[in-house]
């Protein structure tokens, strides 16, 4: 997992390219598969000041 990571990571696109990767990826996933993936993103736990706001395992849920 991690050398995925460093592989987008070493890449230093901006959001705009990482939001096309991902619906490229999407994309990919939804043709192999027969089935659309469904993404939802929230932040439950964080945003209040003072708390670091970057994503952790605990906030990815499996539905």
């Amino acid at each position: 997992m991690a050398s995925i990571l460093n592989e987008y990571i070493s890449k230093r696109w901006g959001v705009l390219e990482f939001k096309a990767e991902l619906k490229s990826l999407i994309g990919q996933y939804n043709t192999l598969t027969g089935h659309n993936l469904f993404i939802y993103a929230a932040d439950f736990n964080k945003g209040r000041r003072g708390i670091d706001v970057s994503l952790m395992q605990d906030d990815f849920y499996t539905i």
